[in-house]
């Protein structure tokens, strides 16, 4: 396992519109923690510190996105979200 939220390999998820997302993961739990970056952000302009303190009690996703609509074709990528 990756030691800080800077080590975390990139991962990317397929959705529905077509669209590859980067995103990372860190911790665990049954209900992800989803952080959306400011515009023009990226998977490192997160506090690797930030990341570690809130991925040590639950399950943290972070992701690359370039508007809003781009939130809900990412969760409804594979594995994330079931529904309901």
């Amino acid at each position: 396992m990756a030691s800080t939220y800077s080590d975390l390999p990139n991962k990317l998820v397929s959705a529905a519109n077509g669209i590859d997302y980067a995103y990372r993961e860190a911790g665990e739990g049954a209900t992800p923690l989803v952080l959306l970056q400011h515009f023009r952000g990226n998977l490192d302009n997160w506090d690797p510190a930030l990341i570690d303190a809130l991925a040590a009690t639950r399950h943290v996703v972070t992701f690359d996105a370039e508007f809003a609509a781009d939130c809900e074709a990412f969760l409804s990528g594979p594995g994330f979200f079931t529904g309901g």
